[in-house]
């Protein structure tokens, strides 16, 4: 199952969505007033997170968040050969390579 359009956050019951967005709330809806960092965060985790699974496959973000340890896992081998290649490509690849992985930690 998948949603339409993009997610937002929410930190208090007032936020007025666009129409097709989807909301993860920074508040327990039994207490409104209550948002804390660590609510907010993990709210825009998950906005952050199914907004980039949604941009890799926008049919089964799901799919994509399952992958993403193995995207990661990918990156790293081929980092290693393209570091052995050592050609003019093979660097710039690695750089692009080395830029996503430093995003990722």
């Amino acid at each position: 199952m998948r949603t339409e359009g993009d997610w937002i956050v929410q930190t208090d019951k007032e936020t007025i969505c666009r129409e097709g967005a989807r909301v993860a709330r920074a508040y327990d809806p039994e207490f409104p007033e209550k948002v804390t960092k660590q609510t907010e965060a993990n709210a825009h985790l998950i906005v952050a997170a199914v907004n980039a699974c949604k941009k890799i496959n926008p049919e089964n973000p799901m799919a994509a968040a399952e992958a993403l340890p193995k995207f990661y896992e990918a990156g790293v081998i081929a980092l290693g050969f393209l570091v052995v290649l050592d050609t003019k490509a093979s660097r710039e690849v690695a750089d692009i390579v080395r830029q996503a992985l430093a995003r990722g930690e």
